[in-house]
């Protein structure tokens, strides 16, 4: 099985990085907060696709791990005390879509 891995940023990670270059001070912290946090909160939705569709323990263990590894992430967003309440619509999406794949025979795909 064969799944290309991107070798540069999407359009919308691209409009991300130029909003974050051209903000500076308070502004530049909250956007990098606030684009942070969607991005993380996008994987968390893939990370429990994978340990939802597979029994195989060499998946499921890396992946809770990265789960872990995601929420101390959102705990130190959420220290910061710049996190808003509710989804920002303005942001670019800043995770490209998971191609399907199989992640182990009779697992489903994802």
């Amino acid at each position: 099985m064969s799944v290309p891995i991107p070798d540069r940023a999407t359009a919308e990670q691209q409009g991300g990085v130029s909003q974050l270059e051209k903000a500076r001070g308070k502004e530049f912290d909250q956007l990098f907060v606030d684009l942070l946090r969607a991005s993380h909160g996008k994987i968390f939705i893939t990370i429990g696709e994978v340990r939802a569709t597979t029994k195989n323990t060499l998946i499921r263990r890396p992946a809770t791990q990265t789960n872990n590894t995601v929420q101390d992430h959102m705990d130190v967003l959420e220290d910061t005390g710049l996190v808003r309440a509710g989804p920002r619509t303005d942001l670019p999406r800043t995770w490209p879509p998971m191609p399907k794949v199989i992640l182990w025979p009779g697992s489903g795909s994802r």
